[in-house]
């Protein structure tokens, strides 16, 4: 596994000294990342994961994730039942929405506070994101790291997804 590092002003990622191995042969997957158009025009990263040829031949099952707030950035994880899934033909899809610190502090404040509506939004608009770009209807899961953005966008557009709590953590009544 391999930390990469990407800048507006070069052209192409490139790999930084955190390196590690793994026993698994993960040459038969694919990341791609698309991007989505929230309600404000902001367009919002989405990594996909899959089999490789998977992403180009839709229709295909998705599990949508993300988080946003605190400013933390969702980092590089193994998760056994997701390589499992990905493995059965299915793609993972990670939403970096605002609120997380993928794009430094002002992609942190855009989502907070006041503005923390905009978690949401980014969130939902990510999911009809990969409705239409997988022709896959109502068969979108959400589910895990921030349950709050995944039933915030299921309570915008109940008909657009089916929500799924794959992993789902601590979600408190009220806050």
């Amino acid at each position: 596994t391999s930390w990469w590092v990407a800048f507006d002003s070069e052209a192409t990622p490139r790999r930084t000294a955190l390196d590690s191995t793994t026993p698994l042969d993960l040459s038969g997957f694919e990341v791609r990342r698309v991007f989505a158009t929230s309600d404000d025009g902001t367009q919002v990263p989405v990594s996909l994961i899959a089999r490789a040829g998977v992403l180009d031949t839709a229709p295909a099952p998705t599990m949508l994730t993300g988080y946003g707030g605190y400013g933390i950035s969702l980092k590089p994880w193994f998760v056994p039942g997701r390589l499992a899934w990905v493995e059965q033909g299915a793609v993972l899809a990670i939403a970096n929405i605002r609120g997380g610190g993928e794009y430094g502090e002002a992609w942190h404040h855009a989502a907070r506070l006041g503005t923390k509506q905009r978690c949401f939004d980014d969130f939902a608009a990510c999911a009809r994101h990969l409705v239409a770009l997988f022709n896959i209807g109502h068969t979108l899961g959400i589910g895990d790291a921030d349950t709050k953005a995944g039933t915030g966008a299921h309570a915008r557009a109940p008909r657009k997804a089916v929500v799924i709590g794959f992993h789902v953590g601590i979600d408190l009544p009220g806050i």
